[in-house]
């Protein structure tokens, strides 16, 4: 497991269950994962790809996630009895020679890439399907290729030659296995067919029958629905058939590619923090007036204006205050000018 300086962890092939936990404040989980090619034969015949997923999932702290990281199926070899194995994650086995081929005159099949699978919790969520094993030939035709792995996977490829072993079913389509390639001459051994897919474990590739000029057939690609593997050729026909591509599996919203890893497989994980959650907007409080220390409350005063003339009191209302100054005022003058009058008129 390596970190990158953006925080990515890169989980690569080891052969056992790796574990993650969710780290806290975060909230989600970027995953891409590639699945496992399938093996190359001797003679021309390459494997398919390993499909890719990318998908992201919904995590929260403390979660954990179990990565199984594909490895590539093994190339075709020269060993008699000896089938190349698949790869870690469900590569079916290529199919076997069951005699010793003479020195330059063929190979075995090669074995089909793995799955790469991430569960959340022990629940599988996503599966990157592994490429079929190419096919065993005595040529360097290049026929026979693996199928990709992928979303519903890519069969194995059937090649032109009469006789010929027929390339594996691709997991989507059910992962059966190819058919044994028919004589096209009388008295010709017939092929074998190549085993079904198992689950997500692709099928093993067709062998030989003791005659050391047939083709086998490569083995099927791990993934959600394993491929089936090729189907070996007749006696004295030279190529097999191409083991089929795993399919891959996402949760809504992820994205397939078909076929674009080579070797082992992989796993990118690169985590999303928790946002910030929302603060509610205040909400204003009506303001209350509050009491006087001599217990009165405070009234709102007037707005300012033109100012107001004193109401008169009621006629027969004794008169207060400055009304009253002046009313006394007024009985004052009027009696000095009463007296004044008076002492006019003696004269």
């Amino acid at each position: 497991m390596v970190r990158a300086p953006d925080g990515t962890l890169f989980l690569t092939f080891t052969g056992t269950p790796q574990s993650v936990t969710v780290p806290d404040d975060v909230c989600q989980v970027e995953v891409t994962a590639f699945g496992g090619a399938g093996g190359d034969a001797v003679y021309g015949s390459p494997g398919g790809l390993g499909g890719e997923v990318l998908a992201t999932l919904d995590v929260h702290s403390g979660q954990v996630l179990t990565v199984n990281v594909a490895g590539a199926g093994s190339g075709g070899s020269l060993t008699d009895g000896s089938p190349p194995h698949g790869g870690y994650g469900g590569g079916g086995q290529g199919g076997a020679y069951n005699d010793t081929p003479a020195a330059g005159n063929g190979a075995t099949a090669a074995g089909g890439g793995g799955a790469t699978t991430v569960a959340l919790d022990g629940g599988t969520v996503v599966v990157a399907g592994g490429g079929g094993g190419g096919a065993g030939s005595f040529t360097d035709s290049g026929t026979g290729r693996g199928g990709d792995g992928g979303q519903n996977g890519g069969p194995g490829e059937t090649p032109p030659t009469p006789g010929a072993g027929h390339g594996g079913a691709s997991g989507g389509d059910g992962g059966s296995g190819g058919a044994g390639g028919t004589p096209a001459f009388a008295g010709d051994q017939p092929g074998v067919a190549g085993g079904p897919a198992n689950g997500m474990v692709g099928g093993d590739g067709a062998l030989n029958v003791g005659d050391p000029h047939m083709g086998t057939g490569g083995g099927g690609g791990g993934g959600a629905h394993g491929g089936g593997a090729g189907g070996s050729s007749t006696a004295g026909t030279l190529d097999g058939g191409g083991g089929g591509g795993g399919s891959s599996l996402g949760p809504a919203g992820a994205q397939f590619i078909t076929g674009i890893r080579s070797g082992d497989g992989e796993v990118q994980l690169q985590w999303t923090p928790c946002g910030p959650s929302p603060s509610p907007s205040p909400t204003p409080s009506p303001t209350t007036p509050q009491p006087s220390p001599t217990g009165e409350v405070p009234t709102t005063p007037e707005p300012t204006g033109h100012p107001t003339a004193p109401t008169l009191p009621a006629t027969g209302a004794p008169a207060t205050g400055a009304l009253a100054a002046i009313a006394a005022l007024t009985a004052a003058t009027g009696a000095a000018l009463f007296r004044l009058g008076r002492a006019r008129r003696r004269h």
